[in-house]
């Protein structure tokens, strides 16, 4: 599967997600490109609970849970879950670098 294959499986995914729509771009340019994200998705992507939340806007504490099945069920375990994961994910240009 080529990279516009992946943006279009992805776009899929997240538009089914509950992740609310105006996430969607910033979500897939990272996962694609390893495009540096905002404080709140990279705390959420770091796995930093409380700052996830207290960087969240109203849409988004609400859609937490979705987050996280998004993630655990859509993507590369190697994308998320630590400072380390994310920093080399960016570093590497996301999936382009793979």
């Amino acid at each position: 599967m080529d990279l516009a294959e992946h943006k279009k499986k992805l776009d899929f995914l997240l538009q089914q997600s509950g992740i609310p729509s105006y996430m969607h771009e910033s979500i897939v340019e990272y996962i694609v490109n390893g495009r540096p994200v905002g404080a709140f998705l990279r705390s959420l992507l770091c796995g930093n609970l409380f700052e996830t939340f207290a960087r969240a806007d109203e849409n988004n504490k609400k859609a937490i849970e979705n987050y996280v099945r998004f993630f655990s069920n859509s993507i590369f375990s190697s994308c998320y879950g630590s400072e380390e994961k994310v920093k080399n994910w960016i570093e590497t240009k996301g999936m382009r670098g793979l």
